[in-house]
């Protein structure tokens, strides 16, 4: 998984890349200086946000959003998700593209998907009630 990461992080302008399971566990990043709560707060955070979407049977390919100084882009899949920081909104067609690609190998390569079934909480993912925010609940009841 490391060489197929690299891939995106050795894009000029990507400061990381992380993939986790859909539970928000990190499995594997590259660059960052993030620390390692605040990446699973932000993968949780996009699984809330994918899984919401799920709730009006509509599917979420990708998610974009700002996150401090980094343009985020999420590529979420039924059990792990791909999640790169950008510092230039110039290399966003670019890491798109390689994401893609990247998404494509790791589903294609066997020991990757069965480390994935190990770590994956949920077989599809779901919307936990847990550690939700006001705001949230009140978006999430909006859906329903």
């Amino acid at each position: 998984m490391q060489e197929w990461l690299k891939e995106i992080a050795e894009i000029e302008g990507v400061e990381g890349v992380v993939v986790c399971s859909n539970s928000g566990k990190i499995l594997e990043k590259i660059g960052l200086n993030l620390a390692e709560s605040d990446l699973e707060k932000i993968a949780r955070y996009t699984w809330r946000l994918t899984t919401s979407f799920l709730i009006r049977d509509k599917t979420v390919k990708e998610i974009e959003f700002i996150y401090e100084e980094y343009r985020v882009i999420a590529m979420p899949k039924r059990e792990f998700m791909v999640i790169t920081f950008c510092q230039s909104i110039k290399v966003v067609s670019l890491v798109r593209m390689t994401v893609n690609v990247v998404v494509t190998h790791l589903l294609e390569d066997k020991k990757f998907i069965k480390s994935m079934e190990k770590e994956a909480v949920y077989k599809t993912a779901i919307l936990k009630g847990e550690n939700l925010d006001p705001r949230e609940i009140n978006l999430i009841s909006k859906l329903q």
